[in-house]
């Protein structure tokens, strides 16, 4: 691949462009906290290398990097309620098993 083509230069800028508008589109209807930003740009990043697009043949970028098909039943929507378990050992007997959250990311 060359560098500082204009036609690789537009894709960059494209994808780059692309990442922005899903940051701004998940930040602004989860009412997102603003020192949160990061993590909404890194999952706009994660859910675009995991989009089926035309240049692949419909495969997604993660798909044609790892040559494996990928399992996407572990997403959630962004800003979501969530409930974590609180384990036995963190909690007192009265207190609550469960505390209150967002989501706001994905493992690795």
């Amino acid at each position: 691949m060359t560098t500082k083509t204009p036609h690789q230069n537009g894709v960059t800028k494209r994808k780059n462009r692309t990442i922005l508008e899903r940051t701004k589109s998940m930040a602004m209807e989860s009412n997102y906290l603003a020192y949160l930003w990061t993590k909404v740009v890194n999952i706009a990043t994660y859910l675009t290398n995991r989009n089926p697009t035309r240049s692949n043949g419909g495969l997604s970028l993660e798909h044609v990097y790892n040559g494996k098909a990928l399992d996407l039943n572990h997403l959630k929507v962004f800003g979501n309620l969530a409930y974590v378990h609180v384990s036995k050992s963190r909690r007192r007997k009265l207190e609550a098993k469960s505390i209150k959250c967002m989501t706001v990311g994905y493992d690795d």
